[in-house]
């Protein structure tokens, strides 16, 4: 079986320089793709990848891949870009601002005379690559392709870390803003990359949190925002939604209450706990008198290893091949080329790295914790030094954060726009993915409660009982376990985490 047309699959590529002669073994398939000029710039894109272009009055502004606008009721991304465009021309405040209110899974190509750059969605779904240290412009969606553009094999450093045990047996993400490529980086949420000087710039959060309690306002506003999203997406999408047995899916679950029956729903299936969360969204099916599938690597069928000569490429090799095998399963599956709607990112909102260790965790911008919360190999140079130099790429400092709590911040554009956009690039082959929760404006509505609501969680659990009080009946993974049990694990995880850090108590 060949699988080669799903190399870059929903890919875009943006350059400055001629791919004719390239010695690149890609580069004439990214000649045979969708083709802009913008300025001395020409973007490359897959014909599976949307883009949506206006340029007049010296300002060009290119949207790859699709936004929703969920305040104003649109889904039309080519008048997304117009409105982008217009605001942008009055105030770069008002661009920021308007943006701010965008979901979707894009990438933003701003053009004039006076400044160049790009950004993506709200939580760095739809992934930046770019070559860090060449003069040429060189900036894409897979790792892979800029290194194989610009002739980078992967680093010895990177290839001993993702050989190494602790990387397999991980979620597989890398660290900082590091790739297997020493000269490609990643670009991470909230920041943008200047094209001309190659330098990343902050452009969130550009003032102090709002502090709000939580009301019936509150709760009614972020509910209807969930619920217009997917209003939005079903008339032009057939969608699927993944449901585990937490909290965050049946969010998204609820706020697709109007348009169940037009939506698949299904789970993962495999481990044990995803064993369990299966069941859980079976039973939640069943309430709603609703078909769930369970989708197992197992169910890859024939031609895996065809199927990962491919995808690890488009993977640059950062993701193990058991991820490979569930994209293989769902592109066999019925939901191929639906959208589906993931769930992930809440936990920004809900104190992910301090929940127990309010306390123990220094409040100073510290790299060497943010390696020892990454988890992997976290005292190696490898791994220390990509957070020193995400650490000073970003300008993670306090003064650029707005009082903002540093590890909220370390989550949603780390863990989240690492990690999370890494599982997404995983599944292209199969579908494109959207996230409810992928909104500035909406993700600021849940920082702004006070830090005890958000460690319980409050106005998440009132906006889900808002939109369906019936999915709160059937219980949580979590509730499976005896509250002994968990209280216990909580307790050595906590101990594990300072012994094997050496972090000062």
């Amino acid at each position: 079986m060949d699988y080669g047309h799903l190399l870059f699959k929903r890919a875009y590529l943006v350059t400055d320089s001629s791919l004719e002669g390239s010695a690149g073994h890609y580069a004439g398939l990214v000649q045979g793709w969708k083709r802009h000029k913008v300025g001395p710039l020409t973007v490359y894109a897959h014909p599976d990848l949307d883009v949506n272009s206006h340029g007049s009055e010296g300002l060009t502004i290119v949207l790859l891949g699709f936004a929703v606008d969920p305040l104003n009721g649109s889904c039309d991304s080519g008048e997304i870009v117009e409105n982008l465009r217009s605001r942008w021309l009055k105030t770069t405040e008002g661009f920021f601002e308007y943006l701010d209110t965008l979901n979707g899974r894009f990438v933003l190509l701003v053009h004039s005379a006076r400044r160049a750059f790009v950004l993506h969605d709200a939580m760095g779904t739809k992934t930046v690559f770019y070559d860090a240290e060449s003069e040429n412009t060189v900036i894409s969606s897979h790792a892979a392709l800029v290194a194989d553009i610009q002739g980078y094999e992967m680093s010895p450093d990177a290839r001993e870390f993702v050989s190494s045990p602790e990387y397999g047996r991980q979620n597989s993400y890398f660290p900082g803003v590091a790739t297997p490529y020493s000269a490609v980086k990643m670009l991470t949420a909230n920041a943008l990359l200047d094209i001309r000087d190659r330098k990343v710039h902050r452009y969130f959060p550009r003032a102090p949190l709002e502090t709000r309690r939580i009301t019936d306002g509150l709760v009614e506003e972020i509910a209807r925002l969930f619920s217009s999203q997917i209003d939005l997406l079903s008339r032009d999408h057939r969608l699927a939604v993944s449901l585990s047995g937490g909290f965050d899916s049946r969010t998204t679950m609820a706020a697709s209450r109007d348009h169940r029956e037009d939506i698949l729903y299904f789970t993962y299936g495999g481990l044990q706990k995803y064993e369990d969360d299966a069941l859980l969204a079976a039973e939640l099916c069943r309430k709603f008198d609703l078909e769930h599938m369970v989708i197992r690597k197992e169910d890859c069928g024939e031609g895996l290893e065809e199927f990962l000569a491919a995808w690890r490429v488009n993977t640059a090799f950062m993701r193990s091949d058991a991820d490979g095998a569930i994209a293989k399963a769902i592109y066999e599956s019925r939901l191929r080329d639906a959208l589906h709607l993931k769930s992930n990112g809440s936990e920004i909102t809900r104190v992910w790295y301090r929940w127990g260790m309010k306390h123990m965790l220094p409040n100073d911008i510290a790299p060497d914790t943010y390696a020892a919360l990454y988890n992997i190999r976290p005292r190696s140079p490898f791994v220390v030094d990509a957070f020193r130099r995400y650490v000073e790429t970003v300008e993670f400092r306090k003064e650029a954060l707005f009082g903002y709590d540093v590890y909220d911040l370390l989550y949603w554009e780390h863990r989240v726009s690492a990690w999370h956009a890494l599982q997404i690039l995983d599944t292209d082959a199969a579908y494109d993915n959207f996230n409810i929760f992928n909104n500035r404006h909406i993700l600021k509505l849940l920082l702004s409660v006070p830090f005890g609501d958000r460690l319980r969680g409050r106005l998440q659990y009132r906006v889900l009982e808002s939109l369906s009080p019936e999915a709160l009946e059937v219980p949580f993974y979590k509730d499976l376990k005896p509250r002994y049990v968990t209280a216990a694990k909580t307790l050595a995880k906590h101990a594990k985490y300072y012994v094997d850090r050496a972090l000062p108590l």
